[in-house]
């Protein structure tokens, strides 16, 4: 059976403010208060995904012991947190659209008056979002700076929970 795999960031990265404190990401998992992953290359995904939920494939969700991908210099290997079978996770399209007219009720904006545009349905409570993918609102903001905000990313569910 294929295995796919997620590398959960045990350290926030190196142009990230927060660079090298520890993410807690492992421990949000395991006490379920993370309960998603936020990647780029949504068809990507989404095909692995249908793959996990058809029975073909499982999903993996690793983290470095030490530095990634420096096993020659610490010893670094991955350690499996989880695994998830069919019908153990799911997939949703994100996409970050403009506001043209924003309006007041929404909480702080994650990048220049955008919302988070969920399965083609607009989802304005931003701190929600980051919350469950283990960040805080700012964190969250930080974090996902240096991505391709305007082409769709995957939310990747370790449960069966959709927005």
């Amino acid at each position: 059976m294929k295995t796919y795999y997620i590398m959960i960031s045990r350290h926030f990265l190196a142009s990230y403010p927060k660079a090298g404190r520890e993410t807690h990401f492992a421990q949000s998992i395991a006490e379920g208060s993370k309960i998603h992953t936020i990647r780029g290359s949504y068809e990507n995904w989404k095909r692995k995904i249908d793959e996990v939920n058809e029975g073909k494939a499982i999903l993996s969700l690793r983290q470095w012991t030490g530095s990634p991908y420096n096993r020659l210099c610490d010893g670094s290997t991955q350690v499996e947190l989880t695994q998830l079978k069919a019908g153990e996770c799911g997939l949703q399209a994100l996409e970050w659209k403009k506001l043209d007219n924003p309006p007041t009720v929404l909480l702080p904006h994650i990048l220049n008056e955008s919302a988070a545009v969920i399965d083609g349905r607009a989802f304005l409570h931003i701190n929600r979002l980051a919350t469950n993918d283990g960040l805080s609102e700012q964190d969250f903001r930080d974090w996902f700076k240096g991505y391709k905000l305007n082409e769709p990313m995957a939310i990747i569910h370790f449960s069966n929970f959709k927005y």
